[in-house]
């Protein structure tokens, strides 16, 4: 019986040893112990960080989808414009809801030499439909004149 208890009171001096030699350590070097990741006193403040930071992987990755499905619908707007299936006007009634909420899109350069956000999405679609040509210069050729003018035309 005496052996159980001597068992019992040397692990529980052992612990208590170990407790305190980790405040020491704590109160002297607390940046080894949050490297060494035992500082279990920040375990609240963790877990409030990691919540926080699954929320923001969460919104990034909605943004992420509404981006590539603007991006999407951007690219069968340009195809469709190139076809002349679709006019400039047209297109730019489409896509104008798409860059609206476009992250980045209101601010970028594009926006300010233009006087209406309209305009702005007109102008990015005919330079989509230039870029996308631009290793065809024959239907370039065919194309622009026509956006060009249905651009100059809008108000």
């Amino acid at each position: 019986m005496s052996t159980v208890r001597r068992a019992g009171t040397a692990s529980a001096a052992i612990l208590t040893g170990l407790t305190l030699m980790l405040g020491l350590v704590r109160a002297a070097a607390p940046q080894w112990i949050a490297l060494a990741g035992l500082d279990v006193w920040s375990l609240p403040n963790d877990r409030a960080a990691l919540r926080a930071a699954m929320a923001e992987s969460s919104r990034l990755r909605d943004e992420a989808e509404e981006l590539r499905s603007s991006i999407e619908a951007a690219e069968r707007v340009t195809a469709e414009l190139v076809v002349g299936s679709l006019s400039l006007a047209e297109a730019t009634v489409v896509i104008q809801p798409l860059l609206r909420n476009r992250p980045g899109f209101p601010s970028e350069g594009i926006c300010a030499s233009v006087p209406t956000f309209r305009r702005a999405v007109a102008r990015y679609l005919v330079d989509r439909v230039r870029r996308v040509l631009q290793d065809n210069p024959s239907e370039l050729a065919c194309v622009l004149p026509r956006l060009e003018t249905a651009y100059h035309a809008m108000e």
